[in-house]
């Protein structure tokens, strides 16, 4: 720091190196630094949470679908249905549903994004 700060002050006022003061980067500038990462750690952390309640939520309603569904299933068994054809019919209907969700949410989640950016 000490040979650079030297140098640097005649390169940036040639008439009057000396009047240049030469210091390290301050505290608050390095709290701002920290304070971003931590804020970005934070809403990663965010995310991943959000991720996993989605997630939760999803294997719930399947769940209760098929809870709910027991007659349908037992109707389809009957008339010559596989479990691996249930089985594929309810995890088609799980992946459709969250698709719909991941979509709407990324949508509004944009709205959102941009009617904000536009208000300041």
């Amino acid at each position: 720091m000490t040979s650079v700060a030297g140098v640097l002050a005649a390169t940036v006022y040639l008439e009057h190196p000396r009047e240049v003061d030469v210091s390290g980067p301050s505290d608050a500038l390095t709290s701002q630094l920290a304070a971003a990462s931590a804020f970005s750690s934070l809403f990663l952390g965010l995310g991943a949470v959000a991720l996993l309640v989605g997630a939760i939520g999803i294997a719930n309603i399947v769940i209760i679908s098929v809870l709910e569904r027991r007659q349908e299933i037992g109707l389809r068994r009957s008339l010559g249905a596989t479990r691996r054809q249930i089985r594929l019919h309810f995890l088609t209907e799980s992946v459709a549903v969250s698709t719909l969700g991941g979509m709407v949410g990324v949508v509004v989640g944009l709205a959102v994004t941009l009617g904000y950016a536009l208000y300041r």
